[in-house]
């Protein structure tokens, strides 16, 4: 069985989602129409789980040994069987699931495989930048499974997929319940790709605020912080929300951090001086739990 190679899936799918060929599928759109639908990205496959099928951006990997592994390129549009069978790994109680990808290739052409005792391996969101103007950046989903079937391929029906919310680096926000102390993420410019996978539930993640050496009334605290055990609030786990927005700002998806412990701080000054520096945060988080807008 062939792997399809990262870089020639994310390159077709980014084809296959640009305004010109949505212009190509829809000639008749008004421009407002077409403002609305450059905020969006045709879907080049599903992945049918229980008894819904989950539009998926494109299959990045798969490798066929027993057990087999599949890693999918997620929309952001989420069906229900889909994120309960996600929330039940990170809670460990992951149970095996059967389940069906059917994608179009780089060649045109659509193929399916199925297996009977898929698993969720891994589930990794993108980092966050709200200096970045990067779209079509996806939560990719590893499955395991035992053998998996193949349906003979056929040529895709014209126009096959659907179009799905694209998400923005920098359409972004980070909740808290340490917010309002000593330190406002509201300033937050950057959060680390999270990884999450039902065998660790705990993980490290980095979070960089806008200002630096040239606020040490906002920079101390931190540091003393971490170096008495990184416990923001005070006899109270600090918990860390990153949510994933769309363009009119309306949540997509959500990402839970709980127990959090800033273990690292580490402030800059201002490159150049009349700008503001960087503080970079490190946490330590025990579990972690997301939720998702269900389509």
């Amino acid at each position: 069985m062939n792997t399809l190679s990262r870089r020639d899936v994310l390159t077709y799918s980014a084809l296959m989602g640009g305004t010109a060929f949505l212009s190509t599928l829809h000639p008749g759109l008004g421009s407002a129409a077409q403002n609305l639908m450059a905020g969006m990205i045709m879907s080049r496959g599903y992945l049918l789980i229980g008894d819904a099928k989950s539009p998926i951006r494109s299959l990045l990997s798969m490798q066929a040994a027993n057990p087999s592994q599949l890693q999918v390129a997620l929309a952001w549009a989420f069906t229900k069987p889909l994120v309960d069978w996600m929330l039940e790994a990170l809670a460990r109680k992951s149970l095996q699931r059967p389940g069906v990808v059917e994608f179009a290739t780089p060649a045109g052409q659509l193929a399916q495989y199925s297996w009977a005792d898929g698993v969720v391996a891994q589930l990794q969101f993108p980092p966050c930048d709200a200096t970045s103007a990067v779209d079509d950046l996806t939560p990719v989903l590893t499955i395991q499974a035992g053998p998996l079937s193949a349906k003979p391929v056929e040529p895709a029906p014209q126009g096959w997929g659907s179009p799905t919310p694209r998400w923005y680096q920098n359409t972004f926000r980070v909740d808290s319940n340490a917010s309002g102390g000593i330190v406002d993420f509201r300033r937050t410019l950057s959060v680390s790709a999270l990884n999450l996978s039902p065998r660790a539930r705990g993980g490290t993640v980095g979070v960089v605020l806008a200002f630096g050496l040239e606020h040490p009334e906002w920079v101390n605290p931190l540091i003393q912080v971490a170096s008495v055990g990184g416990q923001l609030l005070p006899g109270q786990p600090t918990s860390l929300t990153v949510n994933y927005l769309d363009r009119r700002f309306q949540l997509l998806a959500s990402v839970t951090l709980s127990g959090c412990r800033l273990t690292a701080v580490s402030p800059s000054s201002p490159q150049p001086p009349s700008r503001s520096g960087r503080t970079a945060l490190t946490f330590d988080f025990m579990d972690a739990s997301f939720r998702a807008t269900i389509v």
